[in-house]
């Protein structure tokens, strides 16, 4: 049983270096050759702003979501050190 799981360690270390030596270069060659050509026409430039637009309201909810837990851990945290300074006196 140690043998399987160290052979699925193993893989996922492969993995984990395969991606990593990958060339990130690469995967952003398409990102500028579709800008340079929404940015040439009219409509290639509604188009794009529309995509901006898009990429905005999707970060909007990540972002949220940790706020709205690092907001919680943060309260929480005061809430327990006001108690125990209660708690001292």
């Amino acid at each position: 049983m140690f043998k399987l799981k160290r052979r699925n360690i193993s893989a996922v270390l492969l993995l984990i270096a395969v991606l990593l030596l990958l060339e990130p270069s690469a995967w952003a060659q398409g990102c500028a050759i579709c800008r340079a050509a929404l940015a040439n026409s009219p409509e290639g430039r509604v188009l794009a702003g529309a995509f901006r637009r898009g990429i905005l309201v999707l970060m909007l909810v990540p972002y949220g979501i940790f706020g709205s837990i690092g907001y919680a851990i943060f309260r929480a945290h005061r809430r327990k050190k006001n108690e125990a300074a209660r708690d001292i006196m």
